[in-house]
């Protein structure tokens, strides 16, 4: 913990020279570092990846903040933000993999409140089936309307990469396969949808281990006596887990 405000706080005072330069402008930009407590950490992008997460999340919000520079206003400020790599092979696509900001879902969160000089905004991601076999990028601007100019280009765009994509954990065959069998993408991915595990590479005691197994093999038996063919990977071998 001590490591990352050190290392953050260079960061926060190279960022606050620039901005400091412009402070005379009404101006936004990504905020960038740590704060005060560490509590919050931003950095210009970040990847976000379904199967890391408990459920069957098919949709999550990821907030942003973003900073203002200039004078307080007495009045909600909007916030212009647009994708800006639409026409490359490996873009997010608007509508598939993440809510338009335009969308009545998300355009009235996009605004600085009265009084304030910040503001987090939701980047709404879809789970669509296309992004277990890849990865997109999502990247937005910030851009210039009647409240707000972009003086600092630097810390204008942020970059979301999205992906359902599944990766085998190191410790697998160590500590893993003698309770839970061996390894498979679809295996994975059902043991995060219906059992709820999320972190391998952590501590885990030989009970946690032995709850996730019979889990499993529960869950596992009323996915399959819903359904006209059982579970199976890619390759058509079946999902088992040891007994």
């Amino acid at each position: 913990m001590t490591w990352t405000i050190l290392l953050a706080l260079p960061l926060l005072a190279c960022q606050e020279k620039i901005v400091h330069r412009y402070e005379s402008e009404n101006s936004l930009y990504f905020f960038k570092g740590a704060d005060q407590y560490n509590t919050f950490v931003q950095s210009d992008s970040l990847t976000y990846n379904f199967t890391t997460k408990q459920g069957q999340h098919q949709r999550d919000t990821i907030r942003l903040r973003i900073l203002a520079a200039g004078f307080l206003s007495d009045s909600d400020r909007e916030i212009r933000l647009v994708q800006v790599n639409s026409d490359n092979p490996l873009a997010a696509g608007e509508g598939v993999h993440y809510v338009p900001f335009d969308d009545p879902e998300v355009a009235g969160s996009m605004f600085v409140p009265a009084g304030s000089t910040r503001a987090e905004i939701p980047v709404i991601v879809s789970r669509d089936s296309s992004l277990r076999s890849r990865e997109v990028r999502l990247e937005i601007e910030l851009q210039e309307n009647s409240h707000f100019k972009v003086v600092i280009p630097e810390l204008s765009r942020f970059v979301i990469k999205i992906t359902d994509m599944i990766a085998k954990p190191v410790n697998w065959d160590v500590l893993w396969k003698s309770y839970l069998g061996n390894w498979g993408p679809e295996k994975m991915r059902f043991l995060a949808d219906y059992v709820g595990i999320a972190d391998y590479e952590g501590t885990h005691e030989a009970t946690e281990m032995l709850f996730y197994r019979s889990k499993a093999i529960e869950k596992l038996n009323e996915y399959n006596s819903t359904r006209d063919t059982p579970l199976a990977e890619a390759d058509g071998s079946l999902v088992t887990f040891p007994t």
